[in-house]
This record gives C-alpha cells, structure tokens and sequence, in this order.
C-alpha cells in the first residue's frame, strides 16, 4: 500500500512539474561541428530492442546524427528489429554483423536460447547457483533450443568493414564480455575510447566471466570506471528477514586521456572523440578538464581550430545547464523513494 501511495505522488509531482525538454545540442554551433569532427563508430553487441529495455540508442541518442552504428546479434531476426526501430528513431548509418562474437578457432558456435530470449548466452545456465532464486526468475533461464551460429572475432569488424576503429562499445552478452574483447583486443588497446557492459558479481552461467574479470581486463589498457548500476536480489526467504545482494549491474568506463596519448596513432582525433562520448553521457566536467589541458589542448588543436576551443567550452556549460530541472526532478524522485528503498544505508536493503 506505502508503494502505491508513493508512486502516485511520484507521477502527480512530475505530472504538474516536468515539463517537456530537449536535450539535444542542435541550437549549439561548436558543439555540432565537433561532435560531427569527432567521427564516432558505435558498435552494440547483443543487446536486443524491445519496449521495456533501453537500447544503445537511447543512451546514445544525441550521437544518431553524428556516428555510425553497427548492431551485432547472432539472431538475424533480432537485428531487423533493432534496425526497424532505430530507423525510426532517426539513425541514419547504421550497418549489421549478423554473427556472435568469440576468440574460438571454430566456425561456429553453440547459443543456447533461453525460456526468455535476452537472457540467450553461449554459455549454459549455471544450475547450481540458479536454485537458490525464486521459481519465476529461474525458468527464465530454461534452454529451450540450441543452435549453431557462425563465430568471428571482434577484429573481423574492422577487417569486413571499411572501418579503421570503433570508438564505443555497448556489450551485453550474459557472461562472455571479456571473452570477446581478447578476440579483438587492437581495438580494446588501440581504439576503443568508451565502454558500456554488463557485469556479474554472481555465476549466473557456467565459466563467465565476473565484474573483478573485467575491470581487472579493462585496467591494462587504461579504462577507468565512472558508473556503475546496481542490480540486486533477494533469494528464496528461509527466515523473515535478510538484506539483498549484488547480482548484475551495468558499468560505463572511459579510458584515461594521458593512455590515449601514449598509445593511440591519432591522439588528437581519439581525445576529441574522448570529448564527445564525455558529453554524450553528461560527464561533462571531465570533458571541460581535458579542454583546459595545455598538453590535450595542442594535440586537439591538429584536428579542431584552437580558436573555438573556448567558445566549445562555454557551449559545454550552457549545454549542461538544460540538465538543471532534470536533475531536480531525479532528486525529489529519490526522496520520495527512499522510504521504499534505500541503495546505501547498510540496512534496508
């Protein structure tokens, strides 16, 4: 009932509160330019489009007129469906590698399609841990068919596109991420500036890789994690009461400006794009940060006017100011829900 009454007064709040806004930069000259100069390559790797789950698009949507997008999914089906979907939303470039992604030798592979299909791995659930949850999460994980799908590896992309990099990466493939990030791993090293992934802090399938894998991965070749979304859950209750634990979450990692220098062929591009994904996912003190490096700014300044650098800048601080009445709505969001859940108060949980 406390629920209820909580989610009604959260949706009349923003119902005489929220207000209509657009987030996107066309009203800014610079932003435009550099963001068009930036030469963004998207790939997303098996996430599905459907109508309850954010797709690359949506996160990255401020990026649709500026970047092309290449959907991966070993399910052709599911790739002509996200394709649909995001040409209506307005992504114009977008291109297929209808294949599943891995660093085996062999042509293809096994997918095990589950009872429900986004949580299809080419791993196999894993039984044991899978006991311990409440009957209607785990028969979503019941195999209901095996196929073979044809395997390449993730530097196929650049040797079967006219590609020479991919800038971000969006990965969710249910426990095999860092798997496939070794069978590219030039472009981890050598291109890749973002990354969005799903991590695991449980064995969910059998041999997956964990979060510890990934950052750990991740840390050699210069990523830092900015944010991390928590997933967490409650098994079946043997006593009245016990606190949730970690099972999933979502990271974003960016990968360290002075990394970028040191060991990309085109720093000044790749800083620039460095830049833009900083803003695209609204951290945008730490775009402005590079901008007011004196080493970042000489290398930027091969590829971007040095002139527009601090119109750029103050184009960045007005941007960010659309994001005033968002924020202030988000946070009386969590007031209102914090007497349902709290994230970190060592005891609601």
């Amino acid at each position: 009932m406390k629920k209820l009454f909580i989610r009604v007064i959260l949706k009349i709040y923003k119902l005489f509160n929220n207000q209509q806004q657009d987030f996107s930069i066309n009203e800014f000259k610079k932003l435009n330019s550099f963001f068009n100069l930036s030469k963004i390559v998207l790939f997303d790797i098996g996430s599905r489009s459907n109508k309850k789950k954010n797709t690359i698009a949506s996160r990255l949507s401020l990026l649709k007129e500026y970047s092309t997008l290449i959907i991966c999914d070993a399910d052709t089906t599911s790739i002509d469906e996200s394709v649909k979907k995001l040409s209506n939303e307005g992504w114009g470039n977008i291109k297929r590698f209808p294949y599943a992604l891995s660093s085996i030798k062999e042509k293809f592979v096994t997918l095990y399609i589950t009872k429900q299909p986004g949580l299809s791995s080419l791993l196999r659930p894993n039984e044991s841990y899978l006991k311990k949850l409440p009957e209607f999460i785990k028969s979503d994980f019941l195999i209901k068919n095996e196929v073979n799908v044809t395997s390449k590896k993730l530097i196929d992309v650049l040797n079967e596109n006219d590609f020479e990099e991919i800038s971000h990466i969006d990965i969710d493939t249910q426990g095999t991420e860092v798997d496939i990030l070794k069978s590219g791993e030039k472009i981890v090293e050598k291109n890749l500036i973002s990354i969005t992934t799903e991590v695991s802090f449980q064995e969910i399938y059998e041999g997956q890789c964990l979060f510890k894998d990934v950052d750990n991965y991740l840390s050699k070749f210069g990523f830092e994690i900015f944010e991390l979304d928590r997933s967490m859950i409650l098994n079946d209750p043997e006593i009245n009461y016990s606190k949730k634990i970690l099972l999933q979450g979502d990271a974003l990692y960016f990968k360290n400006p002075d990394f970028i220098v040191k060991n990309h062929k085109n720093p000044g591009l790749d800083l620039m794009k460095l830049i833009t994904l900083l803003i695209t996912f609204h951290h945008f003190n730490a775009s402005i940060r590079i901008l007011n490096d004196k080493k970042f700014r000489k290398l930027i300044s091969s590829n971007y006017d040095v002139l527009d650098i601090k119109d750029l800048e103050n184009e960045i601080r007005e941007y960010s100011n659309k994001f005033k009445y968002h924020n202030e709505i988000f946070l009386k969001s969590y007031e209102l829900r914090k007497y349902i859940y709290k994230d970190r108060d060592n005891l609601y949980h």
